[in-house]
This record gives C-alpha cells, sequence and structure tokens, in this order.
C-alpha cells in the first residue's frame, strides 16, 4: 500500500512540476512520494526477512530481536547514503538551463544555473535592466505610511516563512518557471493566486537560491495584471517593473530565453515571445540573512551569487 502510495504522490508531484525530474534522482528522499515508495519496500523486505528467518531462530530469542533491528539499520543506512550520492541527485537538464549552453555553479551546497535568460530587458518607469546596477534611493515617508509599510512588511514575511525550502513551495501550488539566475534567484510561481489583485499574505511568487527540494527562500515577488503600474505596498518605494518579450517554452511554461531573443530564435527553442506589457512584478527581500543592501523593495539582491 505505501509504494502504490508512494508511486501516486510522485506521479502527482511530477504533474505538478514538469521540471521536477531534472532536479532529483532514484532516491530523493525530500519527494515524498520516494520516501513512501522506499519505505514500502522496506517493509516488504522485512516481512519476508521474518517470514523466512525468524522461525529458523526460534530457539534463539536474542537473535530474534537483534537480526530484523540490524537489517533495518542496514536498509536504512544503505538508503541514507544513495540519497546524498549521485542516485539522489537530477542529472537531466531542463531546456530553460541549455539556453546559454554556461556550467552549473555550486553555491552554499546548491546547484545553480548561471543562466542569464532573466537578467536583461527588464522595463520599469525609470527604464532600467538587471545587472546595469541601478538602485532607487527610498523617499521620505510620514509616520502613518512607514507603520502601515511596516505591518505589509511582517504579513510578507510571514508568507515567506511559511515556504522555507522549493519542496513546501511545490507542496502549496508553486511551480518553476525561471531557473536559478544571479541576482534575483529561482522563481517559483503560483498561478491560481495570479488575479490583478495584491494581496501581501498570497505573493504570486517565491524566490530561492537554487532549485533543489531543500533550496532555501530568499525573497518574495508579487505578480499583477494591469494597464498601469499597480499599488501595492504603502509608499513610494515599492518600484515596479515589467518584462516585456520573454520567451516561453510552451510545453513548460518556463523562461527559456531573454528579451533579447529574436521571435525566430525563440520557435527554434520550443517557445513563444510573451508580450508582458500588463504584467509588472515588484520584487520584496523580507527573508532574515537576505535583506539586500540595495532596498526591501530592490530589483536585484547582490549576495545571490
Amino acid at each position: 500500500m505505501l509504494q502504490v502510495l508512494g508511486l501516486g504522490v510522485d506521479a502527482y508531484l511530477h504533474a505538478r512540476d514538469p521540471n521536477l525530474g531534472a532536479r532529483e534522482g532514484v532516491f530523493s528522499l525530500g519527494n515524498v512520494g520516494h520516501s513512501l515508495l522506499v519505505l514500502g519496500i522496506a517493509l516488504v523486505v522485512l516481512g519476508a526477512f521474518m517470514s523466512l528467518v525468524l522461525p529458523r531462530l526460534s530457539q534463539r530469542p536474542v537473535l530474534r530481536v537483534a537480526a530484523p533491528i540490524a537489517l533495518v539499520m542496514v536498509m536504512g543506512s544503505t538508503t541514507a547514503f544513495a540519497s546524498a550520492s549521485s542516485l539522489g541527485q537530477g542529472h537531466a537538464h531542463t531546456a530553460a538551463q541549455t539556453v546559454t549552453a554556461t556550467d552549473a555553479a555550486a553555491a552554499a551546497g546548491h546547484a545553480h544555473s548561471t543562466t542569464t535568460i532573466a537578467v536583461a530587458g527588464v522595463q520599469t518607469g525609470g527604464q532600467h535592466t538587471h545587472g546595469d546596477g541601478t538602485v532607487y534611493t527610498d523617499q521620505p515617508m510620514d509616520n502613518p505610511t512607514r507603520d502601515e509599510l511596516a505591518a505589509q512588511l511582517m504579513k510578507a514575511r510571514q508568507a515567506a516563512l511559511g515556504h522555507p525550502t522549493v519542496a513546501e513551495a511545490l507542496l502549496d501550488g508553486y511551480r518553476m518557471v525561471v531557473p536559478y539566475v544571479p541576482l534575483i534567484g529561482a522563481h517559483y510561481m503560483k498561478f491560481s493566486v495570479v488575479d490583478g489583485k495584491f494581496d501581501v499574505e498570497h505573493p504570486e511568487m517565491l524566490l530561492y537560491d537554487g532549485t533543489n527540494a531543500d533550496s532555501r527562500i530568499v525573497g518574495l515577488s508579487y505578480y499583477l495584471r494591469s494597464e498601469n503600474e499597480p499599488v501595492g505596498f504603502a509608499g513610494p518605494n515599492d518600484h515596479w517593473h515589467r518584462h516585456i518579450g520573454l520567451c516561453i517554452s510552451t510545453k513548460t511554461l518556463t523562461v527559456i530565453g531573454s528579451e533579447d531573443v529574436s521571435a525566430a530564435q525563440c520557435a527554434a527553442m520550443g517557445g513563444v515571445k510573451s508580450d508582458g506589457t500588463e504584467f509588472w512584478m515588484v520584487h520584496a527581500w523580507v527573508v532574515p540573512g537576505w535583506d539586500s543592501p540595495q532596498g526591501v523593495f530592490s530589483a536585484e539582491q547582490p549576495d545571490l551569487k
């Protein structure tokens, strides 16, 4: 029963996240389905062992207890070793990771793709791009506005801390739309909350320091459909921006090319150019330890190398 349940959970997780297979291996215990499957196999082996071997040890009570315990310990340690080895790591590459033909880099123990698919061409009221060093100076606020903003940021932080790793994001319906990109992290979106309404407690995107199941939350991104720049956080310092003309995969709905990719190049990669003029985004670096030196609403987080 556990094996069947594990296979069902694994199939469900893969259906919700088509790129999951590229980030996990045979023994990725961060996947609940894998854990249930392994536990089911362990119970079958233990049951067979007890049925075949224990009757022969009937005259030796100590061995009847010690033998199953030893078997469980051996199986547990073997599974843990396999999950920590290359068998527990993903080996496939998604389309988004092969766009720039660059190697994956490792930082803080997490595998990062160094693709630059979403670094260029971000349009805002100030017309700047990710990576060009643009930093906005915060404007002054009166005390009531400051208090309102503080309350909003506390709610945003709680929303982030409720999804500490990619695993929790996937379980809550978020799926990867942009792999790891330096300065902005990996983006996971929950499409069901993209409704054009600003809700500080339900961010449309979660930002992580990698794409593994245990990759850590670093910030949030609010993503609204609006003809004009949305009204979001209290005060004048949440600078919203747009991505106009990204290349989106028709199969996985992930970003596979920057705004600079032509329509023909995008089609050759299996994607379509996205208009994006009505979709606005603002980052919020509200996770403790990931405060951006450029400001809580900065377009980039320089510590994400």
